[in-house]
């Protein structure tokens, strides 16, 4: 008795499931969108690649021009829903024999929209010290220091450095000298963009200049000629103001302000960096800074934390009072890297 009543509650769910699949054959409609956003539901009679035939309970026989269809969507065929059929009979027989109840596996859950990754932050800093010195006929001195860290993620990098030399021959300064750097880069668009948005800063304090501080404040575009894993060229153009202190003007002016910056990696022990800057005032072409630096570093150990580099540094001002034009220096010095 028991075995009779499993197998008509087979028979019962197979036909149920057969008189819903031809239900659904004659109560789902075909699905025309057009491209103003409106949805049509009927039965399409043809399609071509300049129009769209449907039969519309409502409209009847509609022809519309394909240029104003997005999406033509058809009710599934009646041989897909008969293969369905067949298969949920033959289901729903075992389990009536096996006495094994079918369940709908559990939907899974829908996944949370990913969190966006924290940009990778990498800082690299180093001091640098150099100096030599003499005795005998004359006594001289030169000292070298200077300090920079830079902070790089995806999208944007900052960086800080300052640069102090000092000289002396027989009691006398010869040159003394503190130059520093702040700027700040930040790709535009995408993070695989070459162009950039920058703000620049720069202090000045020369011995030998005949104002006794001198500050820049520049923004502007950048656009990264070369960008891989070895090289990295770059050229910015930046609009800004400059001010002498101390001077004989002390006027604030506007100034231009263009530049490029390369390095690259010959290995994985010895590269190369320079950069090159013009900057003259805006309503006087003939007053301008002309300044450039070039280094080569090489690792001294496997964990690249002492490094030797050997630098030449060079700026020229066409209006320096009664200082000279061009000042003009190289160095050697230790590096550590952290």
């Amino acid at each position: 008795m028991t075995r009779s009543i499993r197998f008509l509650a087979a028979a019962c769910a197979a036909c149920a499931f057969t008189v819903g699949a031809f239900a659904s054959e004659n109560t789902v409609p075909d699905r025309v969108v057009l491209v103003n956003g409106d949805v049509l539901l009927g039965h399409v009679v043809t399609q071509t690649d300049e129009s769209v035939t449907l039969l519309h309970d409502v409209l009847g026989e509609v022809s519309l021009p394909r240029k104003n269809v997005l999406e033509v969507s058809l009710a599934p065929a009646l041989s897909t829903i008969l293969a369905q059929s067949s298969q949920a009979q033959q289901a729903a027989a075992l389990a009536a024999a096996s006495a094994i109840s079918l369940k709908q596996p559990a939907s899974p859950d829908v996944d949370a929209p990913a969190e966006p990754e924290e940009p990778k932050v990498k800082w690299e800093s180093k001091i640098e010290l150099g100096a030599n010195g003499q005795q005998g006929n004359s006594d001289s001195t030169a000292l070298y220091a200077a300090f920079s860290t830079k902070r790089t993620d995806d999208i944007s990098t900052f960086l800080v450095e300052a640069n102090y030399r000092l000289a002396n021959e027989d009691g006398d300064n010869t040159s003394n000298r503190f130059f520093a750097r702040e700027r700040f880069e930040r790709r535009l668009l995408k993070h695989e963009s070459r162009w950039s948005a920058f703000v620049q800063a720069t202090q000045e304090y020369d011995q030998f200049k005949d104002y006794d501080f001198r500050w820049t404040l520049t923004v502007g575009p950048q656009y990264d000629i070369v960008r891989n894993d070895t090289t990295l060229w770059n050229a910015y153009l930046g609009f800004g103001v400059a001010q002498e202190i101390g001077g004989v003007d002390d006027d604030i002016n506007p100034i231009l302000l263009l530049g490029t910056y390369v390095e690259h990696k010959f290995n994985e022990r010895v590269s190369i960096s320079a950069r090159g800057e013009y900057e003259p005032v805006i309503d006087d072409f003939s007053n301008y800074v002309l300044r450039g630096n070039a280094a080569l570093t090489v690792a001294l150990n496997e964990a690249k934390s002492l490094n030797l580099s050997i630098g030449v540094a060079d700026e020229y001002q066409s209006e320096p009072g009664s200082a000279k034009n061009n000042d003009f220096y190289y160095y050697a010095a230790l590096v550590y890297a952290f």
